[in-house]
């Protein structure tokens, strides 16, 4: 399933959002499949992304993420990194999904 969050906004700041949208978000959806998250049109905070990265880690195998600025995307790839999430977190360049 792809998880566009430019159709949930534009901007994403804090931990606590990234709970809330994974709230709103159906999982049942995303259960048989890897969640590919899009960031494309989107900006987003190292505390968003730390969280929305972790509570999906907690949820699924894998995670891939296309998509974004060239800053989002080392954003993210450092965050995969010092949170312990390499093998589990796959960064996709070029177009996104």
């Amino acid at each position: 399933m792809n998880i566009a969050l430019s159709l949930y906004g534009q901007t994403f700041a804090t931990r606590e959002r990234a709970r809330e949208l994974l709230e709103t978000i159906d999982q049942s959806a995303l259960a048989d499949e890897e969640p590919c998250v899009d960031l494309t049109g989107v900006v987003a905070s190292p505390s968003f992304m730390a969280e929305f990265l972790n509570q999906l880690a907690v949820r699924h195998v894998s995670i891939a993420v296309t998509g974004g600025s060239d800053y989002l995307q080392n954003l993210t790839e450092n965050l995969v990194e010092r949170l312990g999430l390499s093998g589990r977190v796959r960064m996709i360049h070029g177009a996104a999904l």
